[in-house]
């Protein structure tokens, strides 16, 4: 996503707020992507990595896994095949071992999480003096909307 592409969306002439707008993109993928975003999932492919201290089956705390390898205990390694279960991606292990995974947003969701995107940065650039990223209250009904399908909940 670019800054020109957001100015086209929110309708901004000029480039005297183009380092502000670059500014209000990042801390949009931020408010939503990962760990700590709303979302709960990764947007762009993202590799993580988790310690598992005993074999079995095992629940990733992302989804939208892609790929998944493990180095045991042992420094022997395997690929590992994470299957979609109630509650999320699991994974089988042998023995204790780091898997490292990579997530990523399904393509056909990009769409929707773009516009999303577009629709804070430019709620955020109009409301610049009393909106906080932890309020969205007076943005668009469509933003906590879209924000609530893309949203990752375990079951």
């Amino acid at each position: 996503m670019t800054v020109e592409e957001v100015k086209l969306h929110a309708r901004i002439d000029g480039a005297d707020d183009d380092a502000l707008i670059a500014g209000l993109i990042s801390a949009a993928v931020a408010y939503l992507d990962a760990w700590g975003g709303v979302l709960g999932r990764a947007i762009m492919e993202q590799e993580w990595k988790v310690y598992f201290p005993c074999a079995g089956e095992h629940l990733l705390p992302f989804p939208d896994v892609i790929a998944a390898a493990v180095v045991y205990d042992d420094a022997s390694t395997a690929a590992l095949d994470a299957e979609v279960m109630a509650g999320g991606w699991r994974v089988n292990l042998d023995q204790p071992g780091w898997v490292t995974f990579s997530a990523e947003l399904p393509e056909n969701r990009l769409p929707l999480c773009r516009t999303l995107i577009f629709m804070i940065v430019a709620y955020w650039y109009g409301n610049r003096e009393g909106a906080g990223e932890e309020d969205l209250s007076g943005a668009p009904l469509a933003v906590n909307a879209i924000i609530s399908s893309l949203r990752w909940r375990r079951l």
